[in-house]
């Protein structure tokens, strides 16, 4: 069985970064080198907290990880750092779900969830329209799922369902995962999408439709 895979529209939007403005996110590997992650300093990457720490040793990314990079538009979305990409969050689930991000010489932060059949995404910019950039995926022996990134200032992202289920589904390194409890709950199931911000503001995005 083929995976199911819904994005928010605003997701396939690849915004065009204009000007050189840059900004360097400052890690150390191993061996206490200092590494510079540099990106557009209005992408998403720079607001990612995963990527603090520098990249995971290339010998352990997986083939599907590498696969996926590959397949990816680097017109669009720039080229994948691949000594940048990081196992965000593992064993999420009954499925033991693992994500692994990595950032684009554009700035894009780009997801990818290795459960089943993998799936994924890169958001270009994280602003009103995107204010967490999510994917609903089902796959074989795999329950409806809620999967994505979120900008460090997020401190709750919940996943509401039909008949008023509101799910926290932030988790940590800025992933976002829901598990639906059964195979029985559809993709369709998934309502909305409202991320919450420090300040006291939340942005809810409507599945399908605009955010307000």
């Amino acid at each position: 069985m083929a995976s199911s895979l819904r994005f928010k529209v605003a997701l396939l939007i690849v915004a065009a970064l204009g000007g050189a403005v840059v900004a360097a996110v400052i890690a150390r590997d191993a061996g206490s080198r200092p590494l510079s992650l540099t990106t557009p300093s209005n992408g998403a990457a720079g607001k990612i907290a995963a990527f603090a720490n520098g990249g995971s040793p290339p010998a352990t990314v997986p083939a599907a990880v590498r696969a996926f990079m590959e397949r990816r538009n680097a017109s669009l979305e720039g080229a994948a750092l691949a000594d940048w990409v990081v196992l965000a969050a593992s064993r999420l689930g009954r499925q033991s779900a693992d994500v692994w991000l990595y950032p684009t010489t554009k700035g894009a932060a780009c997801f990818i969830v290795l459960v089943g059949e993998q799936s994924g995404g890169c958001v270009m910019r994280f602003d009103r329209a995107i204010p967490s950039a999510v994917v609903v995926h089902r796959g074989t022996n795999v329950p409806t799922t809620v999967v994505g990134v979120a900008p460090r200032t997020a401190t709750a992202v919940d996943v509401v369902v039909h008949g008023g289920g509101v799910h926290n589904a932030l988790q940590r390194n800025d992933v976002v995962f829901w598990e639906a409890a059964d195979m029985s709950f559809p993709p369709e199931g998934v309502d909305a999408v409202i991320t919450r911000f420090a300040d006291g503001t939340s942005i809810r995005q409507e599945w399908g439709g605009p955010a307000h």
